[in-house]
């Protein structure tokens, strides 16, 4: 079973993504979600065994309306991912949905749905939030794990069956 590293907003901060990457090396997937997902070309030596998803934040000079949101399956598991949340023009049942953009950790789960931000990795503390990132663990129930950008847990929620 996975073990996916879900991050956003780096911001061309290296520091903190160099930090968060090389104590997440065990994670099979990488997902960014915008705002600089070119950052982890920096950084090969800590990615090359991820399989990597990324969307483009709203100002990168490659973001789109038509390429906003990606769509796709890890472990039969869908995700729906995107910088921004207003993008979700459409939610999907049955899928974990993933936004960036707003800074702030978030998770929801209504029904068969999950919706969830992992907050920042901008800078040690933006917009009153200290920068963090979450883990997803297939292997654990699917727990869904968020942290600061040091390592320290933060909170966890499992993720229901569906």
């Amino acid at each position: 079973m996975s073990k996916i590293l879900i991050i956003s907003d780096t911001h061309q901060n290296h520091k903190l993504l160099d930090r968060v990457l090389s104590s997440n090396k065990d994670c099979d997937f990488l997902i960014h979600l915008g705002d600089e997902p070119d950052d982890l070309e920096y950084h090969p030596e800590h990615t090359a065994n991820m399989q990597i998803f990324s969307v483009y934040g709203l100002y990168h000079r490659n973001w789109s309306p038509k390429t906003a949101v990606l769509c796709f399956s890890i472990d039969g598991v869908d995700f729906m991912i995107t910088h921004a949340m207003d993008y979700l023009n459409e939610t999907k049942k049955n899928c974990i949905h993933c936004f960036g953009h707003t800074h702030h950790r978030y998770f929801s789960q209504e029904e068969n749905k999950v919706f969830l931000n992992p907050g920042h990795l901008k800078k040690e503390t933006d917009r009153n939030e200290i920068a963090g990132y979450a883990v997803l663990d297939f292997a654990n129930g699917k727990t869904i794990t968020y942290y600061d950008y040091s390592g320290n847990p933060l909170f966890s929620h499992k993720i229901k069956a569906w």
